[in-house]
């Protein structure tokens, strides 16, 4: 009985470091996939004149400004895919497939939820986007996507892809995704907002996201150098400034 008391106390004692070290497997592990990512979309810049992959989501009604959370599976990842074939083994955020429900069909389009032409994948692709606006002021960017090798819009950033993870402020139902919140993954029910300096006792947000930028590099970005960014349809969504 001892002995066993002696090893439950071990084992106690270790599982927070295990978790640790798995999570900055986890980290690692994405970094490298957003590195072959970015790759990916270099590869199909060199051919297409500089210009990046297309990824503006089709499924939405007339006029609707476009929804970073899904992008056009003919136009962006199909392509993508066909170019790197590994790709298709590393489409989601580890920390999102690790605790997502329904990870086993990213990039697959979803015909049953309404977007036959689009997919979900465990990332946010910030490249080939329609520009984002002020819900209130319509005339005025708040983010201009980048489009092509070499640019630097403005108002925008060389953030090229994060990992799945969006607030969705409430928003026609929906929950909010959030990975790397210490060891775990969170989806929030709507209508819970993530911690901020504004809402001090709201659900805590990711350590950070994982950021590939549009010259091939990836880094690990604190939750707190992250900038927020909102869509039309409400979610916020964080990218590298």
């Amino acid at each position: 009985m001892v002995v066993v008391g002696v090893v439950a106390a071990m084992f106690a004692l270790l599982l927070p470091t295990l978790s640790h070290v798995r999570e900055s497997a986890r980290r690692a592990t994405d970094l490298s996939n957003l590195r072959q990512l970015a790759l990916a979309c270099s590869v199909y810049a060199q051919a297409h004149d500089g210009a990046l992959p297309r990824g503006r989501a089709v499924g939405l009604p007339p006029g609707g400004q476009d929804d970073y959370t899904w992008l056009n599976y003919k136009t962006c990842w199909k392509p993508l895919v066909t170019l790197m074939p590994t790709l298709d083994a590393i489409n989601g955020c580890t920390s999102v497939r690790d605790g997502y429900d329904e990870a086993s069909e990213f990039g697959k389009p979803q015909p049953a939820k309404g977007w036959p032409e689009d997919v979900q994948v465990g990332w946010v692709y910030w490249g080939g986007r329609d520009d984002l606006f002020d819900p209130n002021k319509p005339a005025v960017p708040t983010y201009r996507s980048i489009r092509r090798i070499g640019q630097r819009p403005t108002p925008g950033s060389p953030t090229l892809w994060t990992c799945w993870c969006w607030d969705s402020n409430g928003s026609r139902g929906a929950t909010s995704i959030c990975p790397h919140v210490g060891t775990r993954f969170f989806e929030y029910a709507n209508g819970v907002v993530l911690q901020s300096q504004t809402a001090p006792q709201g659900a805590q947000p990711p350590d950070g996201l994982g950021v590939a930028l549009v010259d091939g590099s990836a880094s690990f970005v604190p939750w707190a150098e992250l900038a927020i960014v909102q869509q039309a349809n409400g979610f916020k969504l964080y990218y590298q400034p």
